[in-house]
């Protein structure tokens, strides 16, 4: 009788971190993650998961979208909400060696500044009568000055 050998794979799941989230404006952050151990992994699909909680509710596809060796990966989130807090984490798809998510971190979008309206009307009042009215261009093409 013959001896069989069996082989088994023991599949392992990539390993992944979250960096941060730097270039916040308003509207928009730039997250940063990276992707540590490739596991049994050929290629690992990376991505972000965000929201307002670290229930998250939404994704963004990393860049590069997918990757064949470790390093860092980012991902810019759109459609933001001014100050406002987010959560995210990176993570990492290695198919049918499993997923690995980083750790929770948040960011704060930018709120605008609110302009000082009684600034802006005391310096518009500190200009000379003459540069107070806009100059506006006729049909015919000559300038004209329109009147308050």
């Amino acid at each position: 009788m013959a001896a069989m050998s069996f082989f088994v794979t023991v599949a392992e799941p990539p390993a992944v971190t979250t960096v941060g989230a730097n270039q916040q404006t308003g509207t928009s952050a730039v997250v940063t993650g990276n992707l540590t151990e490739m596991g049994t992994a050929a290629t690992v699909a990376t991505s972000f998961k965000y929201g307002p909680t670290t229930s998250y509710g939404s994704t963004v596809t990393g860049l590069p979208a997918t990757m064949t060796s470790p390093g860092v990966f980012t991902g810019t989130i759109t459609g933001l909400t001014p100050g406002t807090t987010y959560h995210f984490r990176a993570e990492g798809n290695g198919g049918l060696s499993g997923t690995a998510t980083g750790g929770d971190m948040t960011f704060t979008t930018l709120t605008p500044p609110t302009p000082d309206y009684r600034q802006r009307i005391r310096r518009w009042y500190q200009l000379r009568d003459s540069e107070r009215r806009p100059i506006l261009p006729r049909p015919s093409g000559r300038a004209s000055q329109r009147l308050f």
